[in-house]
């Protein structure tokens, strides 16, 4: 299957907060290597470089090395997986304000008063049970539309070889699904018209389109009183429809997506929106101008038969120091349309794989960097062979610095804040990167980028022989 990619989309989207800060925004600085690029893709003149402040301080607006590199690594994922996230208005990594604080505290609160993706998933499976939907693929010239609204067919023979005389309320949706496919000038003028001539026009196209086959999605009428009918049409379909509905979608999210997901779903008895919601677990007094903070996969499914399945993906991101101004940028995955029974559930699965796998590049770290154990995963003793580990393969290093300087530097910096996961080894290089002295400050800042590039290595290289220790620190 060809998954179909749409341009990159960025809109607002739901979160909104009273600004009472009134900073002023501090322009990015430019990299001495930067270079101005034309929108023909040549390179121009290099452009002036400043130093980029290395305030490690917690005060609001302070440069926070540890968040700007995060906040870089993380816009590295999303520019990859298809997305274009704005850049934020202060210098990235700038500490958020006292507001800032208090709404990512409350943007945590609202993302844990949702349910999780699993239990939301069996959200409408009882319902659509009790709905107990029908599908028929009829002749038109064997439809006839009354002035009720009521539908008459025949349905074809079943296993028992009996045939089916099917009476059914029209509802509005299938009303326009039925114009537009027998009808030359569809449903607009239908929808104007008093009830009798509206089935006249109905039934008159209807002969005309003769043996040309249409799927009527039948379910039990919400509100049956006895007067009309028992069931209601809710979808006038083409002959090749394959059915694949909300509830089908909902239990394949909630097999296909993980990463501690929880939703939210939209759904009118025809169309559905559910959003897989992730929401990061720094802590809120650490957030930074350019964080990405929550991401999302949203599947948009139609039971009648008025769009494809639709897959994408999305992510937020403060752009200030009081998440006020928040930037949503949202990529379609792929589509798949009603077409094809055979294939349709594989296809809609490996969509959600693929969201899954690329969202992941971002909100996977969320949980997994706090909670993985370095020391458990590799086997090693202590920290130290960590530290060793690191830079004695060449993962840290620096410019004019002997391997056993790196590591005592290194260790120096864990120590100011031990701990095992992968988080506390990441933090001790970047303080690394900004508490010791090196040659330049170029070298600082390549020192820094290293633990944003090893927060997206799924394997560390850690193992040292003796010898080549011994040859190394020699």
């Amino acid at each position: 299957m060809t998954l179909n990619t749409a341009q990159t989309k960025k809109f607002d989207d739901e979160i909104s907060y009273a600004d009472t800060s009134a900073a002023t925004p501090v322009p990015e600085l430019a990299k001495a290597t930067d270079t101005v690029t034309a929108p023909d893709g040549s390179k121009g003149a290099k452009a002036p470089r400043a130093r980029r402040p290395r305030n490690l301080g917690v005060d609001a607006g302070a440069v926070d090395a540890e968040g700007a590199a995060r906040a870089k690594a993380d816009e590295v994922a999303a520019v990859s997986i298809g997305l274009s996230p704005k850049p934020p208005v202060y210098e990235i990594g700038s500490r958020v304000n006292s507001t800032g604080v208090a709404n990512f505290k409350r943007s945590a609160e609202k993302h844990e008063e949702k349910p999780w993706l699993t239990d939301l998933s069996k959200t409408f499976d009882a319902q659509i049970a009790a709905e107990q939907r029908a599908d028929y693929l009829i002749p038109a010239s064997a439809i006839t539309v009354g002035e009720t609204g009521v539908v008459h067919f025949a349905s074809p023979a079943g296993q028992d070889g009996l045939v089916k005389e099917v009476n059914a309320l029209l509802t509005e949706r299938a009303m326009f699904g039925l114009a537009s496919r027998v009808t030359p000038g569809g449903a607009k003028y239908l929808a104007q018209c008093p009830p009798a001539l509206r089935a006249a026009n109905l039934n008159h196209w209807l002969k005309q389109r003769g043996e040309t086959e249409l799927t009527l999605r039948t379910r039990n009428a919400p509100q049956f009183d006895g007067r009309l009918a028992e069931h209601e049409i809710f979808a006038a379909c083409g002959p090749k429809y394959a059915a694949h509905d909300v509830d089908q979608v909902m239990r394949q999210a909630a097999e296909q997506i993980g990463h501690n997901a929880r939703g939210t779903v939209r759904y009118d008895g025809y169309r559905m929106t559910l959003d897989a919601i992730f929401h990061t677990n720094v802590e809120p007094k650490n957030a930074v101008a350019g964080e990405f903070f929550k991401g999302l996969i949203r599947m948009k499914a139609a039971d009648d038969g008025s769009g494809s399945i639709n897959v994408s993906l999305g992510l937020w991101r403060n752009l200030c120091l009081n998440l006020i101004i928040i930037d949503f940028a949202k990529v379609l995955v792929g589509k798949r349309a009603h077409i094809g029974v055979d294939t349709i559930a594989e296809d809609v699965a490996e969509l959600m794989k693929v969201a899954n796998e690329r969202i992941g590049l971002i909100v996977g770290k969320w949980s997994d960097a706090s909670a993985e154990n370095i020391l458990e995963r590799y086997d090693l003793g202590d920290a130290d062979a960590v530290i060793r580990g690191l830079v004695l393969n060449g993962a840290v290093k620096a410019p004019g610095v002997k391997s056993e300087d790196m590591i005592t530097r290194l260790r120096r910096a864990w120590e100011k804040e031990p701990g095992y996961s992968k988080t506390a080894f990441l933090n001790a290089i970047t303080r690394c990167a900004h508490s010791e002295e090196w040659r330049s400050w170029e070298d600082a800042e390549e020192l820094e980028s290293t633990a944003g590039e090893l927060l997206y290595q799924p394997v560390w290289n850690l193992d040292v022989s003796e010898k080549t220790a011994e040859q190394l620190l020699a």
